[in-house]
């Protein structure tokens, strides 16, 4: 008797947990449409209100590329899918396919244009910024509020088409797209400024000489600044530079090594960084330690004298005393546990180094997807389970 009570909980247990299970799955009636999936529940209204269907009876495909004609062909469902007055003038869209009043009411209203006066490019994928300029489209032909906000938080802000920064800023302003995360190297900046010849506008560059550069932690944040010190300032006096691109993107000098190129750099990597320089009037070793520049988000780096020494050349023991001066010196660095900086190409230098940074984007470029489309939509009309 007991192992047949045993063995009917443990069928009734099996059963429970076989719900249970099938409970999980979705309920939209898509197996690749967990309810665990961020989006869910936006396809779940687009099922719901019939602006989106599957692209079979158990598949949504929701990393699956949108084309013009099937974002034009939501836009006429939410609408309503209004009678056609006329068919589409556009060459390839024949009278009789899924999307061929959808196109000829998008053609009629204004709300998506086409490739050319004769074609549409219905099978033609979209990237993002194409299909928030549509929503926007839409959006401002039912009359809601122009509000926009800057992208300038957006790390690729840049690469946003001229057609579609105000889509972008309309449907950031208005919370239907937020942007994602993304990480990168921090010292590409580095190199995309250098591009703009930031450092040969601020005539730091000598016009026969091979920049080489470093990285350097001047105040011991982690971050290191871009340094070149192949500059000439005029004559033969020649400048340490260094690039600060938190907010500013400017080259600054940090001070004169007087006759020397590729001045004696010396970092722990942990803040503290020194530079021994001189000539025949004199030597010095001096700390350059960074600080909080002018404007917020800014560095700006001083000065300050650790030793220094002076020879009289016309005493006979002048060379003598500067070769204890040099012994002082490297005690005084290896003690901080500073070693010589490197100076390398400017490739060479980024390839080698990371620092890892988390950002907003856009990715305006990147083809849109089903399931971002169903958000866009969904958050647009302010659909709730």
């Amino acid at each position: 008797m007991k192992r047949i009570i045993s063995l009917f909980l443990a069928v009734s247990s099996f059963l429970t947990l076989l719900c249970s299970t099938a409970g999980a799955e979705s309920s939209t009636g898509f197996a690749d449409v967990p309810q665990t999936a961020w989006y869910y529940s936006y396809v779940m209204q687009m099922q719901k209100n019939g602006y989106m269907n599957g692209v079979s009876a158990d598949q949504f495909d929701p990393d699956g590329h949108l084309t013009r004609a099937m974002v034009t062909t939501v836009l006429y469902r939410m609408e309503g899918s209004p009678s056609i007055s006329a068919p589409s003038r556009f060459v390839d869209v024949p009278q009789g396919t899924w999307y061929s009043d959808a196109v000829a009411w998008a053609e009629n209203s204004g709300v998506v244009n086409g490739m050319d006066d004769m074609h549409f490019a219905p099978e033609r994928e979209i990237t993002r910024e194409q299909l928030v300029t549509m929503i926007y489209r839409y959006a401002m032909q039912k009359g809601l509020p122009q509000g926009e906000t800057s992208l300038e938080k957006f790390d690729d802000a840049a690469n946003v088409s001229d057609y579609a920064k105000h889509a972008f800023a309309w449907t950031c302003n208005a919370g239907i797209i937020c942007g994602s995360k993304a990480t990168k190297n921090l010292y590409e900046n580095y190199y995309q400024i250098y591009q703009t010849d930031i450092w040969k506008e601020n005539k730091i560059t000598y016009s026969n000489d091979t920049q080489f550069y470093a990285l350097i932690d001047f105040d011991g944040d982690g971050i290191c600044e871009l340094v070149s010190t192949q500059a000439d300032w005029g004559g033969f006096e020649y400048y340490g530079f260094y690039l600060n691109a938190i907010q500013s993107n400017t080259a600054e000098a940090y001070g004169c090594i007087a006759n020397m190129r590729g001045p004696l750099l010396y970092s722990n990597g942990c803040g503290e960084v020194y530079c021994a320089s001189g000539n025949y009037g004199g030597y010095s070793l001096v700390r350059i330690y960074g600080v909080e520049g002018d404007r917020p988000g800014e560095k700006a780096l001083r000065r300050e004298t650790i030793m220094d020494f002076i020879p009289n050349w016309d005493e006979s023991d002048a060379g003598d005393k500067l070769i204890q001066f040099d012994e002082e010196i490297e005690r005084y660095l290896a003690e901080r546990n500073c070693v010589r900086v490197v100076y390398s190409p400017l490739d060479t230098l980024l390839a080698n180094n990371y620092y890892p940074v988390t950002v907003d984007v856009l990715e305006p470029s990147g083809l849109a997807t089903r399931a971002q489309l169903a958000k866009i939509i969904s958050v647009y009309l302010g659909l709730t389970d």
